[in-house]
C-alpha cells in the first residue's frame, strides 16, 4: 500500500491541472458516429495489484461510471474510452486495469503497464512527479514537473491508451453501461456511440436524372419595351435600334405533373449576333441586334463571297447544363438577350447606363412573363412562330425557388436582376410588383463575370441575403483581371451572412462555356505552376464543358 500524509494535496493540484481542457479530440472513428452518451470526468483508482476492490485508505470503491441509453430499435453500438497508469513507485500495485459492464456482464476488460519514466523518486511523501498524470502530461503537451525539484523535468510517460471497440446490434430498449478502475489506474474517457441516422446523398449532377426531358422555344416580335430599356424613340428608323425581344430556350421535363418546379434562368454573354453558317470559315457580325436579321455577305470575289450568315443562338449554349438539370425536376429558361443589347460596340448602349440594367430588366420581364402563364395559363399566346408549343405551364412553376445563372456580362446582369428586384432603386419599375408570383430567389451563380463593366453605370451590384457563387476561368483571355472577385470581396467585407464563394478552374478560358461561340478567343492568360489551357487548339471543348457540370 502507498500512503502519503500530502496524498488528497498533490492529487487536488493536478486534477485541478487535468480538468482544464481535459477533452480529446475524437479520432475519425467517432466522427462518423452519433454520440449517446458520455462520461468524462476523471476517476482515479487505489486498490490492490489487478484488482478493482477493496480499496486503500478513505478511496472511494470501486471507482466506477454508469452510462444509460434508450434505444428505439435494435442498434449498433460502440464504446470509446481511454486508460492510464497513475502510480509509478509502489510494490503492490503498479499497472491500470479497467473493465466495462453491460447490462451487469463484464464485456471488456483491459489493462496499462508501469513504465519507469527514468527519475529515481526523492520522496515517499510525493513520490516526486509520478504520483498522477493528467491528460494534458500522457498526450504530450506538458512534462511532468517535480513538486519537489522544479529543475528535474522527466520524459512523457508512455503508460496510457485510448481505445474504440465495436460491440454489435444491441436490441431496442434500456441498456446500462458500467465502467471500473483499478489497481492504479485512472479513467477520464467514457462514451457511447451509435451510427448516425441515414442521410440522403445528393446524386451526381453531372449524370442525366430519371425524368424525359423536352426542349422547346418561345419568341415574341420584337419592339420597344421601356421597361426593359428607357431610351425609346418615335421616329421608325431609329426605333429599331431600341427593339427588345422576349426569345428564349427552355428545358423542362416532358411531363409537368408534379408541380411545383423550380426554377432556372440562365444569360448568356455579349457576343455577336450573326456569324458564318460554316463553321470553318470564321466571320461575324452585329447586323441582327439592331435590325433584326442576318444578310449573307455580298462580295462577288475574295474569301468571303457567297459567305452566308445566321443567326447566332447564344442561348443555347448552355444545353449542356439545362438539360442534365431538367431531367431533375427543375423548369429552365436560357435567354437570349441579343436584340437591342448584344454586341453593339461603342454605343449609348453597350457603353452607357443602360448595358447591365437591360439586360437585368429583360431578364426580370421572362419572369414576368413567366408568372402570367403560371397564373393564367400558357397555351393562349401566340409567337411570331405561331401557337406555344409547350406543355400547360398553369400553376407548375415554384417561384418560391428561383436560380439564376449568367455568364461573362450576363454574370454581373443576373445579380443586377436579384438587386433590382430585392432592392428596387429601378427608375419607375417595382418588379416585386409587376411579377404577379412572389419570388424566392435561392442562389445565384456567375461564370467569369463582368463588374461594373460599362461607363457611366451608377451603381454596382451584389448578392445579399442570397446563396451567391463565382467561377472564375483562370486562363481567362476576355476578363485576364478576374473582375468576378470583386463583388466577392465587397460581399465579405460587408459581413453577409449568405453563403459566399469562389471557384478558380485551372486551364478554363472565358467563351468555351457557350458552346454556340465559334471564334477563338484572345491569347488565354494563364497564371500559376501547371496551369495550362485545357484546349490549346480549339475553338470548343468537351474537357472544359464539363468543369460546367459543378456548378
Amino acid at each position: 500500500m502507498c500512503e502519503r500524509p500530502e496524498k488528497n494535496l498533490a492529487f487536488g493540484l493536478l486534477l485541478g491541472l487535468a480538468l482544464f481542457g481535459t477533452q480529446f479530440p475524437l479520432g475519425s472513428g467517432a466522427l462518423a458516429q452519433t454520440r449517446l452518451a458520455a462520461n468524462n470526468v476523471i476517476r482515479a483508482a487505489n486498490s490492490p495489484a489487478n484488482s478493482f476492490t477493496p480499496c486503500f485508505a478513505d478511496s472511494a470503491c470501486p471507482v466506477k461510471k454508469r452510462l444509460t441509453v434508450m434505444l428505439p430499435s435494435a442498434t449498433d453500438i460502440s464504446v470509446r474510452y481511454d486508460l492510464g497508469q497513475s502510480h509509478g513507485y509502489c510494490e503492490d500495485h503498479s499497472i491500470g486495469v479497467v473493465r466495462i459492464l453491460l447490462d451487469g456482464v463484464e464485456i471488456i476488460r483491459d489493462e496499462v503497464p508501469f513504465v519507469n519514466y527514468g527519475v529515481a523518486p526523492t520522496s515517499l511523501v510525493l513520490e516526486d512527479f509520478d504520483f498522477f498524470f493528467p491528460s494534458k502530461i500522457v498526450m504530450g503537451f506538458d512534462n511532468p514537473v517535480s513538486k519537489v525539484d522544479p529543475k528535474r523535468i522527466g520524459p512523457v510517460l508512455q503508460s496510457y491508451k485510448r481505445a474504440d471497440r465495436t460491440l454489435g446490434s444491441l436490441a431496442g430498449g434500456s441498456h446500462t453501461f458500467e465502467l471500473e478502475v483499478g489497481d492504479a489506474g485512472w479513467n477520464e474517457i467514457f462514451e457511447i456511440y451509435a451510427p448516425p441516422p441515414q442521410r440522403l446523398i445528393a446524386p451526381d449532377a453531372s449524370s442525366f436524372g430519371p425524368l424525359k426531358i423536352t426542349s422547346l422555344e418561345y419568341k415574341f416580335p420584337a419592339k420597344q419595351q421601356p421597361d426593359v430599356l428607357a431610351r425609346v424613340s418615335s421616329n421608325p428608323k431609329a426605333a429599331a435600334f431600341f427593339f427588345t425581344e422576349l426569345w428564349a430556350r427552355v428545358y423542362t421535363p416532358a411531363e409537368l405533373d408534379q408541380p411545383a418546379y423550380p426554377i432556372l434562368v440562365f444569360l448568356h454573354g455579349d457576343h455577336a449576333s450573326c456569324q458564318s453558317t460554316v463553321p470553318d470559315r470564321p466571320g461575324t457580325k452585329n447586323q441582327y441586334a439592331t435590325e433584326g436579321k442576318c444578310d449573307d455577305d455580298k462580295a462577288s470575289s475574295g474569301v468571303n463571297k457567297g459567305r452566308k450568315f445566321m443567326i447566332v443562338p447564344s442561348h443555347e449554349g448552355y444545353a449542356y447544363l439545362a438539360e442534365r438539370l431538367a431531367s431533375w425536376g427543375y423548369f429552365v429558361i436560357s435567354v437570349n438577350a441579343t436584340r437591342g443589347l448584344g454586341a453593339l460596340d461603342k454605343t449609348e448602349i453597350t457603353d452607357g447606363p443602360e448595358y447591365i440594367p437591360g439586360r437585368a430588366r429583360l431578364v426580370l420581364k421572362h419572369l414576368q412573363k413567366l408568372s402570367e402563364w403560371n397564373r393564367l395559363g400558357s397555351q393562349s399566346e401566340i409567337d411570331v412562330e405561331g401557337r406555344f408549343p409547350g406543355p400547360e405551364l398553369k400553376g407548375a412553376l415554384g417561384f418560391s425557388e428561383v436560380g439564376l445563372l449568367g455568364h461573362s456580362v450576363g454574370g454581373e446582369a443576373v445579380r443586377a436582376a436579384y438587386d433590382l428586384y430585392q432592392f428596387g432603386g429601378d427608375l419607375s419599375n417595382v418588379w416585386s410588383t409587376k411579377i404577379r408570383d412572389a419570388i424566392t430567389f435561392r442562389g445565384i451563380f456567375e461564370i467569369a463575370p463582368e463588374d461594373g463593366v460599362a461607363q457611366g453605370q451608377s451603381r454596382l451590384f451584389n448578392s445579399f441575403g442570397v446563396n451567391w457563387n463565382v467561377l472564375l476561368p483562370m486562363c481567362d483571355g476576355d476578363n485576364i483581371n478576374l473582375p468576378g472577385v470583386k463583388p466577392f470581396d465587397r460581399m465579405i467585407a460587408a459581413s453577409d451572412r449568405s453563403q459566399k464563394s469562389t471557384f478558380g478552374v485551372w486551364g478554363a478560358n472565358h467563351n468555351a462555356y457557350n458552346t454556340e461561340w465559334r471564334e477563338r478567343e484572345k491569347k488565354a492568360q494563364c497564371v500559376g505552376e501547371g496551369n495550362f489551357p485545357l484546349f490549346p487548339e480549339k475553338i470548343d471543348s468537351p474537357p472544359k464543358r464539363t468543369g460546367g457540370f459543378g456548378l
